[in-house]
């Protein structure tokens, strides 16, 4: 099955700028030095630097050399709210952002790119992460990528945006958890605002901004979806292919890697500069048990091995698929019982464990997106927690953590 759009935002001249660049590691700065002065790059959400808006150097934690910076949130979030400078305001080109992080345990980190030099204007992206997953979204759609990390370890996050196409990725540690296209292709600034429920360092910032011009020939993946998160169903993913170039596009071959390699072939078509086209495989796929790193490559672009830009033939996810249970398992670890089931408004979460645990709940829809989660830190046992459920109707998966222990059950919301 295939489906043909517009990208609205797709550019085919972009202005030539020189490349822009910026690094910063802390290290040759003191302990308890507010970053604000440092650099015209930084400052804060207010403009006062030097106070309660602005974060200090922090040598307890770095990932390179001895410094990184501290946030860590207050009551009704903040006052930290920090932000870097692009420059300028930037509406073409790729812009790759990179920093490490150091979240503690238990803790938030919050993050967001603003797409004007006034801050508050327009948000082009929001990164939250949480219990050991990150989620990014745009403020209109959420969970556009998915990836996951290890409290208490310091890890490198990447955001590469094509604002040119209208393509982002991210990666973690290089590897890549997620490709999509973004609302809105214009960078300014990002900005660091710790929430209540937020502690982490910051190291090993940087930006570099490079001109982008368009190949003749240039199939891109912009989009990825497995189609489900249960394991032992079957599901028929979709791979959306943009005409990232200026020559037209008449076939192509996608190829999906998870458990195995999948192939759909695509012909008689005739995508112009800025189209896209979902492709919907036609075989379906067997989801197997476990955490699967998937990727999704277009190739043979109008009968060719390649073309003019092979940065952007493929996208990639991490497809979790679960295996509902409805009992605790016979080895005494903890369970949870969910009631009422089928619920249309409210589900209530009873968790059976010995001693006071720590309690977090993800709510996830059929194609394995977060569409909610919670971190209940230490609660008491036969505590009764409320949950949500004024969705569309369908079938979710309730995925709740005891202890580091997790265990699923299937809900249906009416």
């Amino acid at each position: 099955m295939k489906k043909i759009t517009i990208l609205l935002a797709y550019v085919l001249l972009t202005t030539a700028i020189s490349a822009q660049s910026f690094s910063d590691n802390f290290d040759l700065l003191n302990a308890g030095d507010y970053i604000g002065p440092t650099a015209i790059e930084w400052t804060t959400w207010g403009g006062v630097e030097g106070g309660e808006e602005d974060v200090q150097v922090s040598a307890a934690q770095s990932l390179s050399g001895a410094n990184s910076i501290y946030f860590l949130g207050q009551t009704a979030d903040g006052p930290q709210d920090v932000l870097l400078n692009f420059g300028q305001e930037f509406t073409d080109g790729v812009m790759t952002y990179e920093s490490a992080f150091f979240i503690k345990n238990g803790k938030t980190c919050f993050f967001n790119f603003q797409a004007t030099s006034i801050p508050g204007t327009t948000w082009a992206l929001n990164c939250n992460m949480a219990n050991g997953t990150l989620t990014i979204d745009n403020g209109g759609t959420d969970h556009l990528a998915v990836g996951s990390y290890v409290d208490e370890t310091w890890f490198t996050l990447t955001i590469k945006a094509n604002l040119s196409t209208g393509r982002w990725q991210g990666f973690i540690d290089g590897g890549c958890f997620g490709v999509w296209i973004n609302s809105v292709n214009q960078l300014a600034s990002v900005d660091f605002f710790p929430l209540e429920t937020s502690e982490f360092y910051v190291d090993n910032v940087s930006f570099n901004h490079v001109a982008y011009t368009p190949s003749a020939l240039n199939a891109a993946v912009t989009g990825f979806n497995i189609g489900g998160s249960i394991a032992g169903t079957s599901t028929y993913p979709e791979v959306t292919v943009a005409n990232a170039g200026t020559d037209p596009i008449t076939s192509f071959d996608v190829k999906i890697d998870m458990s195995g390699s999948y192939v759909e072939s695509v012909s008689g078509v005739n995508l112009t500069a800025g189209q896209s086209m979902t492709v919907q495989y036609t075989t379906p796929f067997q989801l197997m048990p476990g955490t699967w790193n998937a990727t999704a490559k277009v190739m043979n672009v109008n009968g060719g091995t390649t073309d003019g830009d092979p940065s952007d033939d493929a996208a990639c996810l991490v497809s979790k698929h679960v295996t509902p249970t409805g009992v605790a398992d016979l080895n005494n670890k903890p369970s949870f019982r969910m009631y009422p089931n089928p619920a249309s408004t409210v589900a209530f979460i009873e968790a059976d464990f010995d001693n006071k645990s720590e309690v977090s709940i993800k709510l996830i829809d059929i194609a394995g997106r977060i569409v909610a989660s919670k971190n209940y830190g230490i609660i008491t046992a036969g505590s009764r927690l409320p949950l949500n459920t004024m969705l569309k109707a369908g079938v979710y998966l309730v995925e709740v953590t005891i202890n580091n222990v997790t265990i699923t059950q299937r809900l249906i919301v009416q």
